[in-house]
């Protein structure tokens, strides 16, 4: 485009999400040096499962020795970060479900244990350790009132879709920068093909709504040719692979 140049740039940085948490805590404030391994990570969630588990029901009988089960709990948590739940909104979900309903109970009785756990979890790690995982909720938080990305050009490129922690970023970026550009592989959402690309197109979606709520004007560039494959025979397998 017009507003980059042909001679690399000193202002040009190239950032993942994780990187641009890192830049902004060391420019801002909020930089960690006490990030959480995967070992502690195992000892703590086993200490915060022991210290609930006579409140558990469907985790009752679960093992805190249990290596396996461990580690299915810390992506469990992983994943509530990433999504942005807390243990309140987990505890809110469970209430809003039925205990006499049968198809319910199990489901209760599980956001009920995965509360419980995450909650002495996030307890236990309080003031000792940091989790990399709340990095971009942190980051969101410090972009409330921090304005890096003003007067910034912002491209994103490689992603078919974002987490709620990314989209709660991505809000500061839209809100904050001079503008922001966007790619996602997919076809017009009238396309015949369309279905194959639900989530990128979702995600587009999302991003029209995220600009015009900062009343950003939105303009959406189609390339009906495939510019990423340089083979012909990837173009030709792109064309026909499904049939259509």
């Amino acid at each position: 485009t017009g507003i980059l140049s042909d001679i690399p740039s000193v202002g040009l940085e190239v950032l993942n999400f994780s990187r641009l948490a890192n830049r902004v805590f060391r420019e801002a404030g909020g930089l960690s040096y006490r990030y959480i391994g995967n070992g502690a990570k195992r000892l703590i969630m086993r200490q915060a499962v022991t210290d609930v588990h006579g409140s558990l029901l469907t985790y009752k009988h679960a093992d805190p020795q249990d290596k396996a089960w461990i580690d299915q709990m810390i992506a469990a948590v992983g994943e509530c970060k990433r999504n942005r739940l807390t243990p309140q909104t987990l505890e809110a979900a469970a209430h809003r479900l039925s205990d006499n309903d049968s198809s319910q109970m199990h489901l209760r009785a599980k956001l009920h244990d995965c509360a419980l756990i995450y909650s002495a979890y996030q307890a236990l790690m309080q003031g000792t350790y940091d989790d990399p995982a709340d990095d971009l909720t942190r980051l969101a938080e410090v972009l409330e009132t921090y304005d890096f990305f003003t007067g910034k050009h912002v491209y994103i490129d490689g992603f078919h879709g974002f987490t709620s922690q990314q989209f709660a970023v991505l809000g500061h970026i839209f809100r904050q920068s001079a503008s922001v550009s966007v790619t996602l592989c997919c076809t017009p959402e009238e396309s015949e093909r369309a279905w194959i690309f639900e989530q990128p197109l979702e995600t587009g979606r999302r991003l029209q709504e995220m600009s015009a709520s900062y009343k950003k004007e939105i303009r959406t560039i189609t390339l009906r040719e495939n510019h990423r494959a340089g083979c012909e025979m990837l173009r030709f397998l792109e064309d026909r692979i499904f049939g259509i």
